[in-house]
């Protein structure tokens, strides 16, 4: 009897490792369904992605053409552009008495608010043009007046009113020096280049005259001088006169001055 018994307790425990290695193949059945299921989507997913990927690919280029083609269309309009801009500057420099100046002037500032869109690229522009012109003109002002090296920032302040008288028939005061003496303004009474303008006020933000700061950047520049200058007062903003102001940055020593070399 003991020995059916043992017999049966066997049976007992191997038919209970049946059912738990059941339930196991079970568990892992419903798992590899699940992963089954969630590959088949997965691969549906990637299979309607794969039969867009041509037409996406075919969008992708036609975008790049066009952006190449914009691209170019803006690199000959700038190019376009600066060559106007050179041309307009070799006008100005060209021309040898303050009313062509102050005709030629107006027309290139209109022009130039054509251009641009933005008022502030249009002040970028004089003022880039003017440099430009200051490294040219420095030349003939020394070659004029027979000028060396300035002494000191006093000395230059007095050669750049010369230079307006020269080149613009207009005699700016010296004024409001720095105490350290490394600034000073330039007072114009009048000013051949705004006689007869008169701003807009959706141009109220337009350095009209920006182009004369550039000037004496770039002709300082050629003899060996940084300087920075701009407008505090302004006659077309309705001020009592026209202000610029200059002020000394640093010495280039690596520079070679001009009609020096």
């Amino acid at each position: 009897m003991s020995a059916k018994m043992l017999r049966f307790k066997q049976l007992q425990n191997q038919l209970a490792d049946a059912h738990y290695h059941l339930n196991e193949l079970a568990n892992e059945n419903r798992l590899l369904k699940a992963l089954q299921k969630r590959q088949d989507s997965a691969l549906r997913r990637y299979e309607g992605a794969n039969a867009e990927l041509p037409r996406l690919i075919n969008s992708h280029h036609e975008e790049l053409r066009v952006l190449q083609t914009k691209y170019k269309k803006l690199k000959e309009l700038h190019k376009d552009t600066c060559n106007l801009l050179k041309e307009r500057e070799n006008e100005l420099y060209s021309a040898n008495n303050s009313e062509l100046f102050t005709l030629t002037y107006g027309s290139i500032v209109a022009q130039l608010l054509q251009d641009y869109e933005n008022v502030e690229d249009v002040n970028k522009q004089l003022e880039r043009m003017g440099y430009n012109i200051g490294i040219r003109l420095i030349e003939d002002f020394l070659a004029r007046t027979g000028s060396g090296r300035c002494y000191d920032f006093r000395d230059t302040a007095e050669k750049i009113q010369s230079g307006f008288k020269i080149f613009l028939g207009i005699m700016p005061s010296i004024t409001n020096w720095s105490p350290a003496g490394d600034e000073f303004s330039l007072c114009f009474e009048t000013n051949p280049l705004t006689e007869f303008v008169e701003l807009p006020d959706n141009y109220s933000n337009l350095k009209y005259c920006n182009i004369l700061p550039g000037v004496l950047r770039g002709a300082c520049e050629m003899v060996q001088m940084e300087i920075v200058c701009w407008f505090i007062q302004d006659q077309l903003k309705n001020d009592n006169l026209t202000e610029l102001r200059v002020k000394f940055v640093k010495r280039l020593e690596d520079a070679i001055p001009a009609g020096e070399d």
